[in-house]
């Protein structure tokens, strides 16, 4: 015999569910802030460069738009996959939880946009010379422009740091602030 009286059945807590929708929205978020402020500053840069020269404007916006645009997908890609399904954010989490999954997700975001920096680089760089007349790339022209194609890329992925880690953060903190929003109407709906 027991002391303690009869068992009683503890009700099951509701998990929450992954932030699916909310993260999705975040990405979007993040990409319009990483691909519309790289391109504001390529534009005034070209705008006020060398006496706004428009050879110059369209040389710059030919060869890092492209990048950016394609960079910043696999960094809205991890955003996502992070704040929603792999560290997603909850109702619960204290801000610094928050902030510091928000930082792991620009790492990997950083990492996806790196390798995709490097093959649009690579070909950017490479129509350019196809357009100017080579057809065929020896080994020694491959590795003469390795070292463009790397500072290209590094650029790229440099420029996505400061700007897509704000972002994330911001993005994961609103999404958290949302999802309380969210849980106290639907405790405050609930009660009679």
């Amino acid at each position: 015999m027991s002391d303690q009286g009869p068992a009683i059945p503890v009700s099951a807590v509701p998990r929450e569910r992954r932030p699916l929708a909310g993260a999705a929205v975040a990405a979007l978020g993040v990409y319009l802030v990483l691909t519309l402020g790289q391109l504001l500053q390529t534009l005034l840069f070209g705008l006020t460069a060398y006496a706004f020269d428009p050879r110059y404007l369209a040389s710059i916006l030919g060869t890092t738009v492209a990048p950016i645009f394609a960079a910043a997908v696999p960094f809205a890609f991890a955003t996502w996959l992070g704040l929603g399904v792999v560290l997603p954010v909850r109702a619960g989490q204290t801000t610094g939880t928050v902030v510091g999954r928000a930082l792991a997700v620009t790492l990997f975001g950083l990492l996806g946009a790196a390798a995709v920096a490097l093959v649009a680089a690579a070909v950017t760089i490479a129509a350019g010379y196809v357009g100017a007349g080579y057809r065929v790339f020896s080994i020694d022209d491959v590795v003469s422009l390795a070292p463009r194609i790397l500072d290209t890329a590094t650029t790229t992925t440099s420029a996505m740091l400061v700007p897509g880690a704000l972002a994330v953060v911001l993005a994961a903190v609103l999404l958290r602030d949302r999802l309380r929003t969210r849980a106290v109407s639907a405790t405050v709906a609930g009660s009679p």
